[in-house]
């Protein structure tokens, strides 16, 4: 038996709780692996590193899968590989040139053991094109989400941002930044009233008297898990990240 078999043997006798290789929680459906996934726990220079990966089959290995990187930072290229194996197999996969052991919880999470610690990817709601409810009882926007559509520079990189949603009022905050929005600029605010989003945008945060260009933005939920935004002729999606603790 492989090292990653052992330890794929080791990790589902300790919990009963956590799926391993390809079954989901409790229901004997295989894990799905293929998608978006933000990534959490990378370290960049020191510093902790949010990531985003599509993972896909890796060309040269049956079974394998390998995870890339769709934006650049000061570590990882766009396109590079942070991992790569067979996880449903062997329950181990290759990162960088250490062999990590891989579990997943419910249908949404993977952790991954890094030697400099525990990488958690959490599954980015799938882009296959929601039906429009005419209802959605109980939404709260609030959480994660990565962003596709908005442009910067002339590229088309997706965005992690921080939702907040209460009473009816809305706030979109950048959690990566770009050479366009710095990171933790609240640049969209509005109001939501029923399925209908309404509010400003803004391209940069507010100068020290509180100025700021705005301009009108408005949009429609979906569904619980996704919404889209139009502003300055620009269609941009939101997809919920799952699997929030």
């Amino acid at each position: 038996m492989s090292f990653g078999r052992t330890m794929r043997a080791g990790i589902c006798l300790a919990s009963l709780l956590v799926a391993c290789g390809d079954a989901a929680e409790g229901d004997g459906t295989p894990f799905e692996y293929q998608g978006t996934w933000v990534v959490e726990g990378a370290r960049c220079e020191g510093q902790e590193q949010l990531r985003v990966v599509a993972v896909e089959p890796a060309a040269d290995e049956d079974g394998a899968l390998v995870a890339r990187s769709l934006r650049a930072d000061a570590c990882l290229a766009a396109g590079a590989s942070l991992w790569e194996g067979d996880p449903a197999g062997d329950g181990a996969v290759r990162l960088g040139d250490d062999e990590v052991g891989v579990q997943t919880q419910g249908k949404d999470v993977i952790r991954l053991d890094a030697p400099d610690g525990e990488l958690t990817l959490r599954r980015v709601y799938p882009d296959t094109g929601p039906t429009p409810l005419p209802e959605i009882d109980d939404l709260s926007l609030s959480g994660q989400w990565l962003m596709e559509g908005y442009p910067c520079d002339e590229e088309l990189v997706p965005q992690v941002v921080q939702v907040s949603h209460a009473g009816g009022t809305f706030s979109i905050t950048k959690t990566l930044g770009d050479g366009c929005i710095e990171a933790g600029t609240r640049f969209v605010e509005g109001e939501l009233d029923g399925l209908t989003m309404s509010g400003e945008g803004y391209l940069e945060a507010p100068d020290p008297w509180g100025d700021v260009e705005g301009f009108e933005v408005s949009g429609r939920v979906r569904v619980p898990e996704y919404f889209r935004l139009d502003a300055l002729g620009v269609a941009v999606g939101f997809r919920r990240v799952l699997g929030d603790e």
